[in-house]
């Protein structure tokens, strides 16, 4: 429950100060804070009220009384709160995974498609070499159409503020303090309603105190990585801080007949300033740009596939006999023996890490925007308001064929901005614990896609469209203490979502060219249309916390999410805006779970399991060359673990394991039938682990650290044909290094992916246009050496 920020906080307060205390018990720290404010009252008479009454106090008779009254004149300088109790989300009544800025940089955890490897139950994936369009998964929940204006059903904030384009999730994590991570559906507590979860980039903050790292790193296919922040006081009541990050490296996949895939040249940076006028305000501004300039991307591991008429029509990997029939019997022709795709094309010695690209994709992408948050306290509540800004220019191509021959080309690319308000009040009376509030969310862009070829003949397609989304909301969220351990939630949202899209086709073809083979309207043919829905969410719970080391916690939650409208990579001849408008998404999640630690925190455990019930599930398919998303029954269940364990002086372990089933009802195969088909990007089996040992030595300590993540198998699409078929894979990293007696050095060596494997991360059906799939792979092994220095 999240009440005042990014992370839970239970509001304490007197009628003389405001107490924020993070992740203790609300009733300690209520009877903490009377205590102190006995003792200064006998120290300095009566506390200013904020009532603008003069109140007279007596001097300070000693150096420590003098220190009692800075520190409660700033509620942030309180013993409690200053010492920060560590943000892991242990009395959160839901499945949570914080992950701090320690442990990100101890496993070399620097991109947000990384985020997998140390949170159950979720998996982010990326196509082409490229941050184009990120997938986020949690408990198989995702946004698999890759078009760059549909957002994502797990939302990501950066500072509490919400980032809407799937074009700008992935990329480069710097200078953080932590990530939150909570599973289930959101929007009783502020922000984007949504029914997968949410995941929250929490920055480092400046501080009154000078603070400062810089670190360097050099690796594999000649990759550098710069990083380095400065931060402090300005002036008594003015900080900031001042970060940034480079990224450099060569390609990893080599093309014989132009510039490698996969370099990469990234540049971020941040500037924040806080401003804290007295003890009950202050007002954070975080200024952010991102810029990747043309990159070399877009290739794939292309599989031969045929439409298996014994088993609905699916895509099937095909053998040689297969694929040669039903490249003939499709109308392609017969391709020479060995061939890559219907049209041709070979494999060049080392396939897939060496290719032959005759029209070798590209990335570029500039993000740029800015967040403010204000904060003012009084006795009796909280109030926030978090204002942002965030603009995305982006264009992407790629070689979808993967051959020498320029047969089948996708391309995208995007214009666009959003701006967000939520405004928030928070408190506490009495047994009651209270978060209300408002949210506003615009986006607008231009969006263009296509695809092109050329070969047997040239052609192109293109869809030119413009959405605009305008999202108001209302949400309340409420904690009612009903014995000293036992806790009762209720929490409601009304939102209200329009949506209004204009698309315009281009084809280059003659109409019925166009029709009969990309299946594309002919140009100038336009559509579009406006949907507006209002829905509710809300949450109800109990939560009981008998001692100190146990938590249980049920709850019901319903999450909505709202009208989505498709922008076809071509659109369908005399399609209608009632074609491409997919229903609104609810779900009713029942979820149950316990917390608890052991042996002074040296065991800790989160068990989570959970039921899923879905009306109007948005579902996904990749027909011929256009995506299509459609509404469906669904329904999934399982569940989350994690361990964690310091079961000797110096050595650390952690644990955490998912399973989960989830189910599609009803979905047309490519024969007419209806089956039940497993959720996309859904595997049963999620498990990922990490040890790490430190030896203290005289000249500091050494250290070696592995981790550990299994996926299980799973399919890319709703309809889950053989060709989509993604295997399990194990990736295992290393790392070994030194840090110094004041842990202000520390040179690290990195190897990720130890055991060089080879997996799949995407994988997008074309059997129709050239008899093929088109899977996005693994990077291969990676060595990288780091050096660190802070203060």
């Amino acid at each position: 429950m999240d009440y005042t920020g990014s992370t839970k906080k239970w509001l304490c307060l007197s009628t003389t100060s405001l107490l924020v205390v993070f992740g203790i018990d609300s009733h300690d720290a209520c009877a903490k804070n009377n205590m102190v404010h006995k003792q200064a009252k006998k120290m300095v008479g009566v506390l200013p009220s904020f009532s603008g009454k003069s109140v007279t106090a007596r001097r300070p008779s000693s150096a420590q009384q003098r220190k009692t009254v800075r520190r409660l004149a700033n509620p942030e300088m309180l013993d409690i709160a200053v010492k920060r109790i560590k943000h892991d989300g242990k009395d959160t009544p839901a499945s949570t995974t914080y992950v701090s800025q320690k442990e990100l940089r101890e496993r070399n955890v620097t991109n947000t498609a990384e985020l997998g490897r140390v949170a159950a139950g979720v998996m982010i994936s990326q196509m082409g070499q490229a941050s184009t369009s990120t997938v986020i998964t949690i408990r198989g929940v995702a946004n698999l159409d890759f078009s760059d204006h549909q957002e994502s059903p797990n939302t990501v904030y950066s500072d509490g503020a919400y980032i809407s384009f799937p074009g700008a999730i992935g990329g480069s994590m710097f200078d953080l303090d932590r990530v939150e991570i909570e599973r289930g559906p959101q929007g009783t507590t502020g922000g984007r309603n949504t029914t997968g979860g949410s995941i929250k980039l929490v920055t480092a903050k400046p501080t009154e105190k000078l603070s400062a790292y810089a670190q360097a790193s050099y690796g594999s296919y000649s990759s550098f990585q710069e990083e380095a922040a400065v931060g402090g006081g300005i002036t008594s009541t003015l900080m900031g801080r001042l970060s940034f990050q480079t990224s450099r490296q060569n390609g990893y996949i080599h093309n014989t007949l132009g510039g490698d895939f996969g370099n990469v040249r990234d540049y971020n940076a941040r500037l924040q300033f806080l401003w804290r006028p007295s003890s009950h305000f202050e007002n954070l501004i975080n200024f952010h740009g991102s810029y990747v300039p043309n990159v070399t991307s877009g290739i794939y591991a292309v599989t031969p596939t045929y439409s298996d008429p014994t088993n609905a029509g699916l895509s099937t990997p095909a053998n040689e006999y297969q694929f040669q029939t039903s490249c003939a019997s499709s109308g392609f022709g017969q391709p020479s023996l060995g061939s890559l795709t219907c049209y041709g094309g070979k494999k060049p010695k080392g396939y897939p890490y060496t290719v032959s690209s005759s029209t070798p994709g590209f990335f570029q992408r500039q993000i740029y925007g800015a967040t403010n948050t204000a904060t003012w306290r009084t006795n009796h509540f909280v109030v926030r308001s978090i204002s942002d800004v965030l603009a995305m220019k982006k264009r992407y191509q790629e070689d979808t064929d993967g051959t020498e021959l320029s047969i089948l080309n996708y391309n995208t690319k995007a214009n666009t901005w959003q701006a967000s308000q939520e405004l928030n009040i928070s408190g506490k009376e009495g047994r009651w614990t209270w978060l209300a509030g408002l949210y506003y969310l615009h986006i607008n862009g231009d969006y263009r896609q296509g695809m092109f070829g050329g070969y047997p003949a040239s052609w192109s397609t293109d869809t030119f469209y413009r959405q605009t989304v305008n999202t108001g909301a209302v949400f309340a969220q409420s904690d009612y203490r009903i014995t000293p351990t036992l806790t009762a939630t209720i929490g409601a949202r009304f939102t209200v979502d329009s949506k209004s899209i204009h698309s315009v086709a281009y084809c280059s073809m003659t109409p019925a060219l166009c029709a009969a083979g990309p299946h594309s309207a002919p140009t100038g043919y336009r559509i579009g249309g406006n949907f507006q829905n209002e829905d509710w969410s809300g949450k109800v719970g109990l939560t009981w916390k008998p001692t100190s080391h146990v938590m249980t916690y049920g709850t019901i939650t319903r999450g909505t999410r709202g009208v989505l409208l498709e922008a076809q990579t071509a659109i369908a001849p005399n399609a209608k805006f009632r074609n491409i408008v997919v229903k609104p998404e609810d779900l009713w999640d029942f979820e149950t779970g316990i917390k608890t630690n052991w042996f002074d925190h040296k065991l800790e455990m989160d068990v989570g399991a959970f039921y899923y019930n879905y009306h109007n599930y948005q579902a996904y398919r990749l027909d011929v060359l256009s995506e299509a998303l459609f509404n469906a029954e669904a329904y999934s269940y399982g569940g989350e673990l994690s361990l964690t364990a310091h079961p000797i002086k110096n050595l650390s372990v952690s644990v955490g394991a998912s399973m989960m089933h989830g189910y599609v009802k009803n979905v047309s195969m490519p024969d007419g039938k209806l089956r039940d088909q497993n959720m996309a990007f859904a595997p049963h089996w999620m498990v990922n682990s990490s040890v790490r040992y430190e030896v203290p030595v005289s000249f500091g300590g050494l250290f070696v650290q592995g981790d550990m993540s299994y996926v299980d198998s799973r399919y890319a699409s709703t309809v889950n044909s053989p060709a989509l078929a993604m295997p399990a894979y194990v990736l295992a990293n290393a790392s070994t290094g030194w840090y110094s007696k004041n842990r202000r050095w520390n040179v690290t060596f990195f190897v990720k992916n130890l055991e060089n494997a080879f997996y799949y991360t995407d994988n997008v059906d074309i059997t129709g246009a050239d008899g093929t799939a088109t899977p996005s792979f693994s990077t291969p092994r990676w060595f990288s050496g780091q050096v660190r220095y802070e203060f």
